[in-house]
């Protein structure tokens, strides 16, 4: 192999080596919002280098890509998560399963602090957000807080877990991907996975994972395994659901849904068995989500203005239900299909934080939209709330970003309409191509017949 290949195919990452060890230095001021934008907005340049530029033997092997994918995710690991502290949540929730208590029968307020270990009590439970409320993270999640807990009860042991599983779905993206071409690094190396996940810790890429595994089952027509990972990926975060009736659609017959849809409801059943009826609390804080969160949502926030809190929440599942409707017709692919919904889906959230977007960034490995990035980049601007929030204590959301991320996702939307479209034309330098090779093939002979033809 030659060297100088080598070489080149490693200079890009290396690259980013050096700036998400930057905003690794930069975290824990009070500018880190402002490094983590830039340090991402160049990321994104050097990404679409690679994808564009650094085409055939300058494309990272498969090891190249683990590699640096871990390097990156390594980086972050054993911070403290700064950017959201969901992590915290997370880990009671797993120390509470791993001895052998419901994290759904009461919420951390109400737990007796004499059964906590002092590192829970005094390093978990304060930094726990809304302490009021029983948690919302479903059954498959619980399981794998409870696996993270068992390594440690810092942070860094559920991070490393859940880096462990991210590593794999960069493998599986890889593994669906065309052969020694660029987009897996879309997503190994992209900064909205490596912060979200190696930082902050958030389970989104557990969810991801089990839901591309579904689509590596449904390619290899194996429909009951296909379901019950889809299963798997709804009982971990709900928010997959939203996937699940363009898989369905993509089956073949009436059996192979039937297979699909009994692995489904037997991947959501099984994680769940153990929880028994503290579920019924988990529903509860899931309906105070619904009826009362908001973040980043410009499109929300300009509804509930005119029509109110719940006539814009309604509203806004409608013109998701539409839209969800009209993506079958206006794409071809399954992937590019999951990939539109999932994007509508977020655009049109009263809520939406950038991690919510990391299934998304996994899907655009499949079907490439580079319209996307500028939407992926735009999430991080919604960390400027947490500047007045850290020196004042005030959570203040800046406008500007909330319809910068909108307006990035809106031109997303537009740009997918068309790179997906089920109706492609033949681009013009293709025609022109064959048209001119068509003619030095066609004989003058040919030619006159075919005058004659149209003549008659």
């Amino acid at each position: 192999m030659d060297k100088k290949d080598i070489l080149l195919r490693n200079i890009p990452p290396a690259l980013l080596f050096v700036l998400y060890l930057t905003l690794h230095q930069a975290i824990g001021i009070e500018t880190y919002v402002f490094a983590l934008e830039i340090t991402t907005l160049v990321a994104t340049f050097i990404l679409l280098i690679i994808i564009y530029v650094l085409q055939g033997r300058y494309i990272p092997t498969l090891l190249e890509l683990l590699s640096w994918a871990l390097a990156f995710r390594c980086i972050f690991l054993f911070d403290a998560p700064i950017l959201s502290d969901d992590l915290y949540r997370y880990i009671l929730d797993g120390y509470r399963l791993s001895i052998g208590q419901n994290p759904y029968d009461l919420s951390p307020s109400a737990i007796p602090l004499q059964t906590l270990p002092e590192d829970i009590r005094d390093g978990v439970l304060r930094f726990v957000n809304h302490p009021g409320l029983v948690t919302i993270y479903p059954p498959m999640a619980q399981w794998i807080f409870s696996l993270g807990v068992r390594i440690s009860h810092w942070p860094w042991g559920l991070k490393l877990l859940l880096v462990a599983l991210d590593i794999i779905l960069v493998f599986t993206i890889w593994a669906l991907s065309p052969k020694k071409g660029p987009l897996p690094v879309a997503y190994a190396w992209h900064p909205l996975p490596v912060i979200e996940i190696a930082h902050a810790g958030h389970i989104d890429g557990v969810m991801a994972l089990f839901a591309i595994l579904a689509l590596v089952l449904v390619r290899q027509e194996k429909n009951l395994l296909a379901g019950l990972f889809l299963g798997f990926s709804v009982a971990t975060k709900l928010t997959s659901l939203v996937l699940a009736p363009f898989i369905l659609f993509k089956l073949k017959g009436p059996r192979a849904t039937s297979w699909f849809v009994l692995g489904m409801f037997l991947g959501i059943l099984i994680p769940s068995l153990y929880f028994g009826t503290g579920l019924l609390n988990m529903w509860e804080t899931l309906r105070t989500y619904l009826w009362n969160w908001e973040f980043s949502g410009a499109l929300y926030k300009a509804l509930k203005a005119y029509w109110g809190l719940k006539t814009a929440r309604l509203l806004l599942i409608g013109l998701l239900m539409a839209g969800l409707c009209l993506i079958p017709l206006i794409t071809r692919g399954l992937f590019e299909r999951l990939s539109m919904a999932f994007l509508l889906f977020l655009i049109t959230q009263p809520t939406l934080y950038p991690w919510y977007a990391i299934p998304l960034s996994a899907l655009l490995s499949l079907a490439w939209c580079p319209g996307c990035m500028a939407f992926l980049w735009a999430l991080g601007l919604s960390y400027a709330v947490l500047i007045p929030y850290k020196t004042m204590g005030l959570w203040i959301e800046w406008g500007v970003a909330t319809w910068m991320i909108f307006l990035t996702g809106l031109m997303a939307i537009g740009w997918m309409a068309l790179s997906y479209s089920a109706y492609p034309r033949k681009p013009l330098a293709s025609s022109i191509s064959l048209a001119s090779k068509n003619k030095t093939v066609r004989s003058p002979a040919v030619k006159r017949e075919k005058k004659n033809t149209v003549g008659a």
